[in-house]
């Protein structure tokens, strides 16, 4: 368990090690004043294995800046919202679990990685490109959230791209 109670990041060195975790480890992330163990991971990480993120309290965010890589499985869960901003070389899969959303604010965020989407949780598209999964199932209860892209002259469209492939 990564716990950090008096810092809100972790941060990866400045060569290029990287965060890897054990099977089964957890990162638990929430708003609270002296329980906030990581809401902003800006460290490589590696993912071979099973990694559970939990949220501990409803409208947290974890934005995970940091190269996600490896072959293993992601679960979301908890009342919050978990971010990926880069271009990641993650070829495993990421299960979003009831309450849990999974914000990819990347083209490429999860571009060889599969999404699992379970009764209750959230996939949201927050960028103004299309975006690209290699494997989605949607199961019943499960939402698709497209963000709204705005201009300074007024203009807003839907965002309507997502492309998922899958080789046969």
């Amino acid at each position: 368990i990564i716990s950090r109670s008096s810092a809100s990041s972790i941060t990866g060195a400045a060569d290029s090690s990287a965060l890897v975790f054990a099977d089964g480890a957890t990162i638990t992330y929430d708003k609270g004043e002296n329980s906030i163990t990581a809401n902003m991971v800006a460290a490589n990480m590696v993912v071979d294995h099973m990694l559970n993120i939990r949220s501990e309290q409803a409208n947290s965010s974890l934005d995970i800046s940091g190269k996600l890589s490896g072959k293993g499985t992601v679960q979301l869960s908890g009342a919050g919202t978990v971010a990926l901003t880069g271009v990641n070389a993650f070829t495993g899969s990421v299960t979003v679990g009831e309450g849990s959303t999974l914000s990819l604010q990347n083209a490429a965020a999860l571009a060889d990685a599969g999404v699992v989407l379970n009764n209750g949780g959230t996939l949201s598209l927050d960028t103004d490109t299309a975006v690209y999964l290699d494997a989605l199932t949607f199961n019943n209860g499960a939402t698709l959230s497209f963000s709204t892209i705005s201009d300074t002259d007024g203009f807003s469209a839907d965002h309507a791209a997502l492309h998922v492939t899958k080789d046969a």
